[in-house]
Protein backbone atom coordinates (compact mmCIF):
# COMPACT_ATOMS: atom_id res chain seq x y z
CA UNK A 1 0.00 0.00 0.00
CA UNK A 2 0.66 3.92 0.07
CA UNK A 3 2.83 3.20 3.25
CA UNK A 4 5.31 1.30 1.89
CA UNK A 5 6.45 4.29 -1.14
CA UNK A 6 8.90 6.62 0.08
CA UNK A 7 10.10 9.78 -2.10
CA UNK A 8 13.98 9.68 -2.41
CA UNK A 9 16.74 11.18 -4.50
CA UNK A 10 20.50 10.41 -5.23
CA UNK A 11 20.88 13.71 -6.81
CA UNK A 12 24.37 14.49 -7.32
CA UNK A 13 25.48 17.61 -5.82
CA UNK A 14 27.73 20.87 -7.02
CA UNK A 15 26.92 22.99 -9.40
CA UNK A 16 26.37 21.18 -12.49
CA UNK A 17 23.40 20.08 -10.67
CA UNK A 18 22.10 22.61 -8.46
CA UNK A 19 19.92 25.65 -8.88
CA UNK A 20 18.11 25.91 -12.17
CA UNK A 21 19.89 22.42 -13.17
CA UNK A 22 18.51 21.23 -10.56
CA UNK A 23 15.48 18.53 -11.19
CA UNK A 24 14.68 17.97 -8.12
CA UNK A 25 12.12 20.43 -7.42
CA UNK A 26 10.48 19.50 -10.76
CA UNK A 27 9.88 16.07 -8.93
CA UNK A 28 9.15 17.09 -5.29
CA UNK A 29 6.72 19.24 -7.45
CA UNK A 30 5.05 15.95 -9.36
CA UNK A 31 4.96 14.38 -5.60
CA UNK A 32 3.28 17.32 -4.04
CA UNK A 33 0.91 17.61 -7.05
CA UNK A 34 0.19 14.02 -7.20
CA UNK A 35 -3.56 14.42 -5.89
CA UNK A 36 -4.52 17.30 -8.47
CA UNK A 37 -2.80 15.18 -11.27
CA UNK A 38 -4.21 11.46 -10.11
CA UNK A 39 -7.73 12.52 -11.71
CA UNK A 40 -6.19 13.38 -15.15
CA UNK A 41 -4.77 9.56 -14.86
CA UNK A 42 -8.67 7.47 -13.95
CA UNK A 43 -7.27 7.39 -10.02
CA UNK A 44 -6.80 9.20 -6.94
CA UNK A 45 -4.50 10.14 -4.13
CA UNK A 46 -5.29 12.23 -1.29
CA UNK A 47 -3.25 14.74 -0.24
CA UNK A 48 -2.11 12.81 3.49
CA UNK A 49 -0.97 9.76 0.87
CA UNK A 50 1.03 12.57 -1.14
CA UNK A 51 2.17 13.44 2.13
CA UNK A 52 3.31 10.03 3.18
CA UNK A 53 5.18 9.42 -0.15
CA UNK A 54 6.92 12.83 0.08
CA UNK A 55 8.33 12.44 3.61
CA UNK A 56 5.87 11.04 6.11
CA UNK A 57 6.69 7.30 5.30
CA UNK A 58 10.56 8.14 5.55
CA UNK A 59 10.56 9.86 9.13
CA UNK A 60 8.27 7.03 9.92
CA UNK A 61 10.44 3.93 8.65
CA UNK A 62 13.86 6.04 9.78
CA UNK A 63 12.20 6.71 12.96
CA UNK A 64 12.61 10.43 12.86
CA UNK A 65 9.34 11.38 14.16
Amino acid sequence: GIERILFASDQASGARFTGERSELPHWTGFIRDLPARAARWGTRFTPAEAAAIAGANARRFYSLA
